[in-house]
């Protein structure tokens, strides 16, 4: 979706602004583990192959989806994003976009998080771009194993450098907010960065800034006090 830019900076100036979504969009740190716990499976074993690079993103991706399998049965995608749908999300979302639209920011989403949840977002919010992880269903609407790895949760600074490429943005004219370990790859890619609501005291190192609050219009607030009105 494209938006027509009543910016404060030139077109040629715009600044790509990036999200994570879990724990950032939404009031929970993860969208799979919310699931996760919903169905009652813990996926911690998997997490640390994942984290010591012993299994690749995809492998852990449907290991997850098998956990669900194994205390289940079948799955239907209506039963998981009825979970995702009951995510509470951030104060003022609607809000804080539309202050960073008016200086003529591109919004996008990276996140390591479930295509369902972000569909949801989108649905309303409408952010100009989205790299999220996907599951896969059958013809009947039952849930496959094997799902999409579009971003790994690991290295989100490939789909942060992907995104710039595209948009011939670079890093100097590029904002992210995140809230864990995971984000810091896209911090390193930014010229001015948020740990919003961090999760461990070493994504708040490696942010610009940091922030605690439930209102992303604060948020909004901060990255155009802090960054926007000084470029």
């Amino acid at each position: 979706m494209r938006y027509e830019y009543t910016s404060k900076v030139s077109r040629q100036e715009r600044t790509l602004i990036i999200f994570d979504m879990d724990g950032v969009l939404t009031q929970h740190s993860s969208s799979w583990q919310y699931v996760h716990d919903r169905i009652g499976v813990n996926n911690r074993k998997n997490y640390e192959l994942f984290k010591n690079r012993e299994i690749s993103y995809e492998t852990f991706l449907e290991s997850d989806v098998r956990l669900w399998n194994r205390k289940l049965g079948r799955i239907r995608r209506e039963d998981i994003v009825n979970i995702l749908n009951t995510i509470p999300l951030r104060d003022n979302l609607r809000e804080s976009m539309e202050t960073l639209r008016g200086y003529g920011s591109t919004l996008a989403i990276i996140s390591g998080g479930i295509s369902w949840l972000s569909d949801r977002i989108n649905g309303t919010f409408h952010f100009d771009f989205t790299y999220v992880n996907y599951l896969n269903t059958d013809s009947e609407g039952i849930i496959q194993p094997k799902g999409v790895a579009v971003v790994d949760p690991l290295r989100k600074d490939l789909a942060v450098r992907k995104l710039q490429k595209e948009l011939k943005i670079s890093s100097e004219r590029t904002v992210s907010v995140g809230d864990s370990i995971h984000d810091v790859p896209m911090f390193n890619n930014s010229a001015f960065s948020v740990g919003f609501n961090p999760t461990e005291e070493e994504v708040g190192r490696h942010a610009t800034a940091t922030l605690q609050s439930n209102d992303l219009q604060a948020l909004a607030g901060l990255i155009v006090k802090a960054y926007l009105d000084m470029t």
